[in-house]
């Protein structure tokens, strides 16, 4: 009886070879391409307002409707104004004191 030797092959590449610069190539494809992407990573944005904005926009800030759906207990009240269910839009849009901030912004 004749045993074959098991062969891995990586096949995104033609030699069969793994390497993480393939791994990129074969997975940075299937990503959605987002029209907010310059204005998050952009050379002069602070990392840390980078990382708060990616959550804003890819929607996974940790609010506290989120918490509840994977059920970790949380206050009710929005953080901010503690009268309305705190979620991603209320928030950032809809809270009377965001609202404020949106408004100091426009005017600036």
């Amino acid at each position: 009886m004749y045993l074959e030797k098991d062969l891995v092959v990586w096949t995104p590449t033609s030699s069969g070879e793994f390497s993480t610069k393939s791994a990129y190539r074969a997975f940075n494809h299937i990503l959605n391409k987002v029209v907010w992407h310059s204005l998050v990573w952009g050379k002069f944005v602070i990392p840390k307002y980078s990382f708060t904005f990616w959550q804003l926009f890819s929607g996974s800030i940790q609010t506290v409707d989120r918490l509840r759906q994977k059920g970790i207990p949380a206050a009710n009240g929005c953080v901010l104004c503690g009268n309305q269910r705190e979620s991603f839009l209320h928030l950032f849009f809809e809270c009377r004191y965001s609202s404020k901030v949106w408004q100091g912004i426009k005017n600036i």
